[in-house]
């Protein structure tokens, strides 16, 4: 697909900004996310950590097609420091090539 290749944030499924949670807790966390482009996502599309706390999440492949004006869920397993704090870790689509695109999730969490 030749086109503009974009995505839109939809909705922290779970997981709500500012959650609590006790060191070391291993946690997913579920974004949704639009196709707002012109090409179909395939299975070869990752969401990849970008910046920011890892808190231990690894690249993720979707697991089906995703094609232009349809929704789709993707999730990561994180884990929560052992250190007191607010940690906050951005994602980011990459296509088939490498190139990032779209919008830049992120999961922010707060161990007290």
């Amino acid at each position: 697909c030749t086109g503009a290749k974009d995505s839109d944030f939809v909705a922290d499924v779970d997981v709500p900004d500012g959650t609590h949670f006790a060191a070391g807790t291993i946690f997913n966390k579920t974004w949704r996310l639009r196709n707002s482009g012109a090409c179909t996502w395939t299975t070869a599309y990752q969401l990849r950590y970008i910046s920011g706390d890892a808190l231990g999440g690894a690249t993720v492949n979707l697991t089906a097609p995703v094609p232009p004006g349809a929704t789709t869920d993707i999730t990561v397993s994180f884990t929560a420091p052992a250190t007191n704090g607010t940690f906050t870790s951005r994602w980011q689509l990459f296509d088939e090539t490498g190139t990032a695109f779209g919008t830049k999730p992120y999961v922010q969490i707060k161990v007290p």
